[in-house]
């Protein structure tokens, strides 16, 4: 019993030794203005903690915060799943299948749970072991929010580009 416990242990450890973790996110801010010089602004921060499973897949989630000044704050958890489907050298394409759980309070309203599910396809460049940059580009997604809203979201330009830093240790 003691060998077998020592051979789990060792191939823990050694699964981990390799292993490829990386935190970051992105921090976003829009301001629009609308027909009627009506001015929108939005912030965003989301955090993000990943590891690489092996050269063609990532796991990981982002923690999403979201306020537009004077109409909503929304808060999400998006775990997502990361199939890298092209890589030459430091440069990769990949894209993003997630799921999302969060909760958006409305201005002068109550506080609603939402969900959604979607894909992201992106392209990243390691410009050194440790340092990464992203940006996913266009999104394929739907959104419920009972009661509030239902959206289906398919953007594929330029209006719909995020970036991320990641550190990989």
């Amino acid at each position: 019993m003691k060998n077998l416990l020592l051979t789990c242990a060792f191939m823990f450890v050694a699964a981990f030794a390799n292993a490829q973790f990386y935190v970051g996110g992105g921090i976003g801010f829009k301001e629009s203005k609308s027909i009627t010089d009506e001015k929108t602004q939005t912030f965003t921060f989301s955090p993000e903690l990943g590891y690489y499973v092996n050269d063609k897949l990532a796991v990981g989630a982002t923690l999403s915060f979201t306020t537009q000044k004077d109409t909503y704050t929304e808060y999400s958890l998006e775990p997502y799943i990361r199939y890298i489907f092209f890589k030459s050298g430091d440069f990769s394409i990949f894209a993003d299948a997630f799921v999302a759980v969060g909760n958006i309070d409305i201005e002068n309203d109550d506080t609603h749970f939402a969900w959604g599910a979607g894909v992201s396809p992106g392209i990243s460049y390691n410009f050194t072991k440790h340092f990464t940059a992203l940006a996913h580009i266009g999104l394929l997604s739907y959104m419920d929010c009972k009661d509030v809203l239902k959206t289906t979201n398919v953007a594929l330009d330029c209006n719909d580009i995020s970036f991320s830093l990641y550190y990989n240790f």
